[in-house]
């Protein structure tokens, strides 16, 4: 019964989510190049990933302080799935402003981890960026941004995630590319979906 009276934030967060994901949507759609990524798969696809955000807090699988981190998360990463999986590219506007919101609420999970934080950020975004630049259809210049953005909070958990960052986005990527039976897939669906696992859980 406590945990049921305790389980709010779950149905808040689902409330909440929709209008987010449709308000990414709309200033997407504003942007030249935009990607429309659907109203209603925006708003939705947000609101399941912050209500799952609230059950693994309420549940404890989640600390408190790491729930900014997670609604982050879901916010970029359901149009950058969406925009991915229609274009094959994932948009700058999103990319980019993942940055500022993905260092800022890493760094309100773990002040004391600054400095590690944003050298992670650093070291995903160049590692990826040098890969772009050596085998550019292999990786996108698009994911190269992702992954500094994604680098900040996984490097507020510690270097292990960071090194297990890339192998495990590469097997989700494979996986895919088996399921579908297609020779080529984009892989910022499971850059997202990597580094979505490895901060929540």
């Amino acid at each position: 019964m406590e945990l049921v009276r305790s389980a709010w934030p779950v149905p808040v967060l689902a409330l909440l989510g929709w209008p987010s994901g449709r308000a990414v949507r709309a200033l997407l759609a504003r942007v030249p190049r935009g990607v429309d990524c659907s109203g209603r798969w925006c708003g939705w696809g947000t609101a399941a990933l912050w209500s799952l955000t609230g059950v693994l807090a309420v549940t404890g699988v989640l600390p408190w302080r790491w729930v900014p981190v997670a609604l982050g998360l879901a916010l970029f990463a359901v149009p950058l799935v969406l925009a991915d999986v229609r274009a094959r590219r994932l948009p700058d506007p999103l990319t980019l402003a993942a940055h500022p919101v993905l260092g800022a609420t890493a760094v309100f999970a773990e002040p004391q981890a600054w400095q590690r934080i944003a050298a992670a950020g650093l070291v995903l975004g160049g590692t990826h960026l040098l890969v772009h630049r050596l085998a550019p259809h292999a990786l996108g210049g698009g994911d190269a941004k992702l992954a500094g953005a994604l680098g900040m909070p996984l490097g507020a958990h510690g270097w292990f995630p960071v090194l297990v960052f890339a192998p495990l986005a590469a097997v989700l990527s494979l996986g895919l590319a088996l399921g579908t039976r297609s020779r080529t897939v984009p892989h910022g669906p499971a850059m997202l979906a990597s580094g979505w696992l490895l901060v929540v859980l």
